[in-house]
C-alpha cells in the first residue's frame, strides 16, 4: 500500500492568533471510528511510529506519514479542541488550521541560510534571503531587499499538483518598509507537459503596502488543462514608485478548498460539519462541538443578501433542530 505524507514537508498548525500551536496534540483515528487509533509514522520507510496523540514541536510541526483513510482531532497543549477532520484519504495533505496547504516550506523554516524548495531570482543590486530576525509565523521569513532602481527580486515555489477548473485560495502575510514599493503575488499554471499556460496575478500593490505584517486571502482559478502550479512572490518589484527598501513575506498557503477560508477564534469549541449521504438521503451541513445547542448564522457582506435557491432569507421559513418552523 503506498505511503503518503500528511503534508508536503511537515504537518503544521497555528493557534487562534496565528502563532505555532506549540505542544498541540493531534489524535489520529481510523476513518469513521474514533475508538480505534490509526498508526502513523515519522518517515516513509515506517522505521519509527508516531505517538498518539502526536505532540507538535516548538514550531507547531510534526512529520506524519500514513497509508489509509483517517480521522483526526487537534487539541492545544491544554486539551482544548481546535478542530476535527474526517475521511482524509492518504493522498490528501491537510495542514494549517484544517486547510489543505500545497506549498512546501511555506513559512521558510527549513533552513536558516538556504530557501529550500523555492527558486530565487535577484534583480540587479537586489537580494532575496532568509530573515532570521523578523517573522509573522515561526522564526523566519523571506526578505526582499532593493538597493537600486531595479528593485529586489522574485522567489518561486516548488510546483504542486492541481485540478483543472478548480478554485484555490491563496493566503500570505507580508510587510514593506515603504507603502510605495511594488509587491506582487502570482500563481502560474502548467499543463501535463510542463508548459506554462497562464498566470493569475492574485495580488499587486504599489501605493498602500502595510508596514507591519498583514494577512491577505485571494482566490485563483485553474484553467482547463492545468495539472500543476507554482506560487511566485515578487518583492520590491521593478516599476514601483520606490525600488529601494525591503519587503518580507511569510506563511504562504495555497488551499485546495476552493474559495472557503476558515477563520480561527479564541478557544473554539464548535465547528461546521459536512456529512455525506447514502442513496436516497440528503447531504447535511450542521454545527457540531461541545455546546449542547449551536446554530448556523449565515451573514452577507455589506448590503449583500443570503439566498437559497434564489430566495432571500426573509422569504423562507426558519427550521430549528426540533423541526419547529417559524416565519422569518
Amino acid at each position: 500500500m503506498p505511503m503518503k505524507q500528511f503534508e508536503y514537508s511537515k504537518f503544521r498548525a497555528d493557534d487562534s492568533s496565528g502563532n505555532p500551536l506549540v505542544g498541540g496534540k493531534l489524535y489520529t483515528y481510523v476513518s469513521g471510528d474514533t475508538s480505534t487509533n490509526l498508526t502513523t509514522w515519522t518517515d516513509a520507510a515506517k522505521t519509527s511510529v508516531n505517538t498518539n496523540p502526536i505532540v507538535l514541536n516548538s514550531r507547531g510541526e510534526a512529520e506524519i506519514w500514513f497509508e489509509s483513510d483517517m480521522e483526526v482531532r487537534l487539541e492545544n497543549s491544554s486539551g482544548v479542541l481546535q478542530w476535527t477532520m474526517t475521511g482524509i484519504p492518504p493522498n490528501a495533505t491537510p495542514s494549517v488550521s484544517g486547510v489543505f496547504n500545497l506549498v512546501q516550506n511555506n513559512s521558510f523554516e527549513e533552513n536558516s541560510t538556504e530557501i529550500t524548495n523555492w527558486v530565487k531570482v535577484e534583480f540587479t543590486g537586489g537580494t532575496v534571503a532568509i530573515d532570521t530576525s523578523d517573522s509573522n509565523h515561526g522564526l523566519q521569513s523571506l526578505k526582499f531587499t532593493g538597493t537600486a532602481s531595479t528593485g529586489g527580486g522574485s522567489c518561486t515555489s516548488a510546483k504542486f499538483p492541481v485540478e483543472p477548473l478548480t478554485g484555490y485560495m491563496t493566503q500570505f502575510a507580508y510587510k514593506s518598509s515603504s507603502v510605495s514599493t511594488l509587491n506582487t503575488v502570482q500563481v502560474k499554471w502548467y499543463n501535463s507537459v510542463g508548459v506554462n499556460i497562464s498566470t493569475s496575478t492574485v495580488y499587486t500593490e504599489g501605493a498602500a503596502n502595510p508596514t507591519s505584517y498583514s494577512t491577505y486571502y485571494r482566490a485563483a482559478y485553474s484553467p482547463v488543462s492545468a495539472v500543476q502550479a507554482e506560487i511566485v512572490l515578487i518583492g520590491v518589484n521593478t516599476g514601483g514608485t520606490t525600488t529601494t527598501g525591503t519587503t518580507n513575506f511569510d506563511n504562504i498557503l495555497v488551499s485546495d478548498q476552493g474559495s472557503i477560508v476558515q477563520k480561527a477564534v479564541t478557544a473554539p469549541v464548535n465547528y461546521l460539519e459536512v456529512a455525506s449521504s447514502s442513496t436516497g438521503n440528503d447531504v447535511q451541513i450542521k454545527p457540531n462541538g461541545t455546546d449542547t445547542n449551536s446554530g448556523i448564522d449565515l451573514v452577507g457582506k455589506g448590503t449583500g443578501k443570503v439566498s437559497i435557491d434564489g430566495l432571500e432569507a426573509s422569504q423562507f421559513l426558519r427550521s430549528d433542530a426540533d423541526d419547529t418552523s417559524t416565519s422569518r
